[in-house]
C-alpha cells in the first residue's frame, strides 16, 4: 500500500479534516505526505505545503536558541534570571535557566493569580513588551511547591523566550527566523493560527471548523512555548538536527548533547521528552503539540538516524491515535526490527 493510501486509511478512520505526515531517514527528510481537507466537510485539499500548528513542539526551537546564546557565551546552563533581567523579584533571582528547560522551576501556570488566559490575550502592543508586562505581573506570585520537580510549565519556555529577547535586544519571533530558520533552509513558517490550513473543535465528537470569529490560538506572547506554525517539510529540517546529531552544524556538539540529556534527572529536557524505544536503538526523543485546535507529535531515534513527524489540524483522543498509527506505520517502513 502506497504511503498516501495508507495515511488516508487512517484519516478516514478517525474522521479527521486533514493529515499530514514526514519521516526522516538516514539523517534526510523525505517528501512530505498530506491528505485531507483544510476545513472538515470543504472541498480545499490540504497541501504539502500548507503549514500546520505545531503547539508545544516550538519548545524544542526555544531550547535550541537557547542552546546558540550559550554558544555564543550570551548564557550558560546555571545562568539565572536575577543575571539576566534585572527586575527579577526575590523570590526568583535564582531561578535557573536549566530549571526552565527541565520544566523544574517551580512555574506552573502562565496567568498570574486570579487571571486567565482570556485576561492575557487582553494584552496589546509588541509582543516584547507584552512579555515584559506578563513577566512583571507572573513574578509577582511566588515559586509553587514543584521547585525542583517536573511539572510542565508553558509559563518556563515563556521565560525562556523573554531571557533569550533580553540578552539579544531583539523579539523571539525574529530570533527564531534569523538564528533557526535562516541557517537550515526553513520556509514558510510563522506564529499563530496557521493561514490556509483550518483549525477544529471537536463538537458531540466531530470536527467542527472554527470561524473567524473564534480565538484561534493561544495568547501571542506566550509564543516560545507554542506557537510557531510550519509546513511538515520544513519542520522536519529542525527536528533532523536531534533526529542526526553527527551531521547536524547548528550547535555544537556538546550543547546537542546537553539539550537532550535530562541533566537534573527525571526524562525531560529542552523541549523533549527522554526515553528509550527498542526500535530506537536506545535514546528516542518525543514531543506532542497541541493549541487544543491542533494535534502534531513527533519522535526522533538519534542512534538511527530516523525521525518520524505526524500532525493534524483537530486535537482529541482521536487525532493523538492518528498520530501514534502513523508513526507506528513510518517505524515499520524504515527501520529494521529490533
Amino acid at each position: 500500500m502506497q504511503a498516501q493510501e495508507t495515511l488516508e486509511e487512517i484519516r478516514l478512520k478517525h474522521e479527521l479534516p486533514a493529515l499530514g505526515a514526514v519521516a526522516i531517514v538516514d539523517g534526510k527528510p523525505q517528501p512530505a505526505v498530506v491528505v485531507g481537507k483544510r476545513k472538515f466537510g470543504g472541498t480545499d485539499s490540504a497541501l504539502t505545503t500548507d503549514a500546520f500548528h505545531l503547539g508545544s513542539d516550538t519548545k524544542a526551537m526555544t531550547a535550541a536558541l537557547i542552546g546558540l546564546l550559550v554558544d555564543q557565551g550570551k548564557l550558560g546552563w546555571k545562568t539565572t534570571l536575577g543575571e539576566v533581567i534585572a527586575e527579577t523579584p526575590t523570590a526568583w533571582k535564582a531561578t535557573t535557566i536549566e530549571a526552565l528547560l527541565a520544566h523544574q522551576a517551580g512555574l506552573t501556570k502562565l496567568e498570574p493569580r486570579g487571571k486567565n488566559l482570556l485576561y492575557l490575550h487582553g494584552f496589546t502592543g509588541p509582543l516584547e513588551k507584552q512579555r515584559s508586562r506578563w513577566l512583571s505581573e507572573r513574578l509577582s506570585d511566588a515559586p509553587d511547591k514543584s521547585v525542583g520537580k517536573f511539572k510542565y510549565s508553558n509559563a518556563g519556555y515563556t521565560l525562556l523566550g523573554v531571557i533569550a529577547e533580553r540578552v539579544t535586544g531583539k523579539p523571539w519571533e525574529r530570533l527564531i527566523v534569523e538564528n533557526l530558520w535562516k541557517p537550515l533552509n526553513i520556509t514558510g513558517g510563522g506564529f499563530g493560527a496557521p493561514p490556509l490550513m483550518g483549525q477544529h473543535r471537536l463538537q458531540s465528537k466531530k470536527p467542527l471548523p472554527l470561524t473567524s470569529t473564534q480565538i484561534a490560538d493561544n495568547p501571542p506572547l506566550m509564543g516560545p512555548a507554542g506557537a510557531v506554525h510550519l509546513p511538515l517539510g520544513e519542520w522536519a529540517k529542525f527536528v533532523a538536527v536531534f533526529a542526526d546529531p553527527e551531521h547536524q552544524t547548528l550547535l555544537k556538539p556538546e550543547t546537542l548533547t546537553w539539550l537532550s540529556t535530562p541533566s537534573l534527572g527525571g526524562d525531560y529536557n529542552g523541549g523533549w521528552m527522554i526515553t528509550a524505544r527498542p526500535w530506537a536503538g536506545g535514546a528516542a526523543l518525543t514531543h506532542g503539540g497541541s493549541n487544543t485546535f491542533n494535534f502534531c507529535v513527533a519522535w526522533a531515534a538519534p542512534q538511527k538516524r530516523f525521525a518520524a513527524l505526524v500532525a493534524t489540524n483537530v486535537a482529541g483522543d482521536e487525532a493523538t491515535a492518528a498520530c501514534d498509527a502513523v508513526v507506528g506505520t513510518l517505524i515499520r517502513r524504515f527501520l529494521k526490527p529490533g
